[in-house]
């Protein structure tokens, strides 16, 4: 496995985002073992393809976040995520704040910038 098929493995799980993580499709779409896919992956991305994956949801939770037209449980919705699930746990974990949190700290921000 090369850096051409790890390019094309985080091209599969996040064009499938959206979706529940499957571990063995994405291994099946490069035709290799769940077991020798996992390790490769790791050792090129220098994560899980499962934290790859997280990484991916929380990134568009953070810029979905952004749009205060949309309610927090609305942003959760639309990752494909339950608001009250473990999504939320991880973000404040990986942010530092909460989503709450991490709005207004992000309306402050924007009201400051365009002062």
């Amino acid at each position: 496995m090369n850096r051409r098929e790890i390019e094309n493995a985080a091209a599969y799980i996040e064009t499938r985002r959206l979706d529940k993580f499957d571990v063995e499709a994405v291994a099946a779409a490069l035709f290799l073992s769940v077991s020798h896919f996992s390790h490769v992956f790791k050792a090129y991305a220098g994560m899980t393809s499962h934290d790859y994956y997280t990484e991916i949801k929380l990134g568009i939770i953070r810029d979905k976040l952004l749009d205060m037209d949309i309610s927090v449980d609305e942003v959760f919705s639309r990752c494909g995520v339950d608001y009250h699930g473990c999504y939320a746990g991880l973000f404040k974990m990986k942010t530092g704040f909460s989503h709450s949190g991490y709005r207004k700290m992000a309306l402050k921000w924007f009201v400051t910038a365009a002062e």
